[in-house]
């Protein structure tokens, strides 16, 4: 139980790295993204991260892709994005997500 509980603050931590640094590319590089006031950003930030993390974990072999899926109803639905305008946020942050739950893979398995 102890290991599970770790993996899942692991995963929820390097998640929300990537979340936040896919954030700040995307509005230097796309658009600046108008996340609203920070305490609801926070909220609705905290809620996709967490399901995010549960599905990483939860479905090894089919999460990655279920994750896609979670990413972009997130974004409709939380942070309240037109499915258009949020493909490019959408597939930076899934794709840093499985590069680096693939790097994180290799580099335990090479331990």
């Amino acid at each position: 139980m102890g290991t599970h509980v770790s993996s899942f603050f692991f995963v929820l931590a390097y998640s929300a790295v990537l979340w936040v640094v896919v954030l700040v590319l995307y509005s230097v590089w796309i658009e600046p993204f108008d996340f609203g006031p920070l305490s609801s950003f926070a909220w609705r930030s905290s809620v996709l991260l967490t399901i995010v993390t549960t599905n990483t974990l939860l479905l090894k072999t089919t999460g990655d892709l279920i994750n896609l899926l979670v990413w972009w109803l997130g974004m409709l639905i939380l942070f309240r994005r037109d499915f258009w305008e949020s493909r490019v946020l959408v597939m930076m942050v899934w794709g840093a997500h499985c590069v680096a739950g693939l790097g994180l893979g290799f580099a335990i398995s090479n331990r």
